[in-house]
């Protein structure tokens, strides 16, 4: 099953995946701290941004800062949410393998003045209609599609499973970091959401992101372009007869094929690099 045809059973599995990663990680209250203060190396990270897709950050965040606190506080209350669930669930596993733990030691609490000293208050806040819902959800009963905000945690099957998945992941990054130090690094652009190389017609959401993507190079006149975008971009939309579902949007639809014609009229080195 894909994201795209349950997001919620998704979030669901990757926070129950999260709660397994605390119960066994017996990490300490600073190692919490720093997963939360996470850097973000801004300028780096628009250099690679703009020499991959031809943008700049500000193109696609409204507001960059905001967007990485925004994330860092929602990472902030995650993780004491997974250290309650943890400690709830895995009590005896986790008291097994660090005798004499406690509920006051193991569950993280993270208050948000302790917060906003550590990281200040950039970042996007509930509003009240949000505190509504969140106290509607509390008193209305998990059932028909509300099931889904009912957690559950993985089965051990599932585990096994996750684990598994966990260790070839971590092998394969060695793996790719011992190429890059050979200067032999190769990167597939794989859809992660379906494990596989993914075209025109086969994954509704990859078809959104790279229209948006066409769309936002367009509104530069796709000056912007490098041979490798255009590659890729064309690559991607190379079969327009496919079931896609943009069709449906016909001005959208008949929008991106103009844009698609545009790009494939441009040269094919219409921007050099030190040109950007």
């Amino acid at each position: 099953m894909t994201y795209e045809q349950d997001p919620a059973a998704h979030l669901d599995t990757e926070f129950g995946f999260d709660v397994l990663e605390v119960a066994k990680g017996n990490f300490a209250p600073q190692g919490y701290h720093d997963f939360i203060g996470f850097y973000v190396a801004k300028d780096v990270l628009q250099r690679a941004f703009r020499d991959t897709y031809g943008l700049d950050l500000n193109d696609v965040f409204k507001n960059f800062d905001l967007a990485v606190g925004s994330y860092r506080r929602a990472v902030s209350k995650t993780i004491p949410t997974a250290t309650r669930v943890a400690w709830a669930q895995k009590t005896d596993e986790i008291q097994h393998s660090e005798p004499g733990m406690t509920r006051e030691r193991f569950v993280y609490v993270m208050s948000r003045s302790s917060y906003e000293r550590n990281w200040g208050k950039q970042y996007d806040k509930p509003t009240a209609a949000d505190h509504m819902l969140a106290f509607l959800l509390r008193l209305i009963p998990p059932i028909g599609k509300l099931k889904a905000l009912k957690f559950k945690m993985p089965t051990p099957e599932t585990e096994k499973l996750f684990r598994a998945s966990f260790d070839r992941s971590v092998k394969r990054y060695e793996e790719r970091v011992r190429d890059m130090e050979r200067h032999d690094l190769k990167l597939e652009n794989m859809n992660y959401d379906v494990g596989v190389v993914t075209h025109a017609g086969q994954y509704r959401l990859d078809d959104n992101v790279q229209a948006y993507w066409l769309n936002k190079l367009a509104e530069k006149n796709f000056s912007t372009s490098t041979p490798q975008i255009r590659v890729e971009l064309l690559g991607y939309f190379h079969d327009l007869d496919a079931p896609i579902a943009l069709k449906k949007d016909h001005k959208r639809w008949n929008e991106l094929v103009s844009q698609l014609d545009e790009l494939r009229a441009e040269p094919a080195n219409v921007v050099a690099s030190g040109q950007r």
